[in-house]
């Protein structure tokens, strides 16, 4: 055991026995240590206490972007920390530092007055959170993690990434609908069916645009391996899509060793 993580240990123990020292202010001090040791390890900074010009550049600021957010609870920070750690563990260390600066966290996230579950900007993560009664489980915050991380990859190594493949392996004549801000606040955005399944598409939202059906297919790659493959066993264009993505992700990391 080294000293300083008995120093650590010391310290916190000793915090807790102090009167008036809250389990907040307890809970804070953990946050704080979990946050540094990530920036450490991954050199990701991870962002959780709100400030609008701090968490926004000038330009998501501006209409009609109008970006804003509200502060996360520290509960929330708490249980997203090691699901953070889990997702960037994923990855080669030269890969976050050439493509991941930031994790901004967030109760609410609005664009263009819209509530948006994540998003990216540049290198830098926006993740909303509230609790897991509401729908923020682990597995839905990972497919997050993965979904806004594969837009920066994709737009960062986009010479690597075989369009005229990804485009013949839907169906003939086949045009994504748009950008995907449409199609925001739909009830149906994460249905599926054997009719999308064997047009090449995961879920509703996916032929919004080919970067939504990117992500999706980077999400579960990652989160949902075994029920993709399963999947790809069954229907053609989805096996042809995640031999694609397979493809993509392991030239990015060759490139980074």
């Amino acid at each position: 055991m080294t000293r300083r993580f008995i120093i650590l240990i010391s310290t916190l123990t000793a915090l807790t026995s102090i009167p008036g020292c809250s389990s907040q202010t307890r809970s804070s001090i953990q946050i704080k240590t979990k946050v540094n040791e990530i920036r450490r390890t991954y050199g990701v900074n991870i962002q959780y206490i709100y400030d609008t010009q701090a968490f926004f550049p000038q330009e998501l600021l501006l209409a009609p972007i109008s970006g804003k957010g509200t502060q996360i609870s520290l509960k929330e920070v708490d249980r997203l920390l090691p699901i953070i750690e889990e997702f960037l563990s994923q990855f080669s260390k030269s890969t976050l530092k050439n493509n991941l600066s930031d994790i901004f966290l967030l109760k609410e996230l609005k664009i263009v007055n819209k509530n948006y579950g994540g998003t990216y900007y540049r290198n830098a993560l926006y993740i909303t959170c509230r609790t897991q009664a509401q729908g923020y489980d682990k597995s839905y915050l990972s497919a997050t993690l993965h979904r806004e991380f594969s837009s920066i990859l994709l737009r960062n190594y986009k010479h690597n990434f075989p369009k005229e493949a990804w485009e013949a392996a839907n169906v003939p004549g086949w045009e994504y609908g748009g950008t995907g801000i449409e199609m925001l606040g739909r009830k149906d955005l994460f249905d599926q069916s054997d009719e999308l399944l064997s047009k090449g598409f995961l879920i509703t939202y996916s032929q919004s645009s080919m970067e939504n059906d990117f992500n999706e297919f980077a999400a579960w790659a990652f989160t949902k391996t075994k029920h993709l493959q399963e999947l790809a066993s069954k229907y053609e264009r989805i096996n042809e899509k995640y031999r694609l993505i397979t493809n993509f992700y392991k030239k990015i990391q060759a490139k980074q060793m």
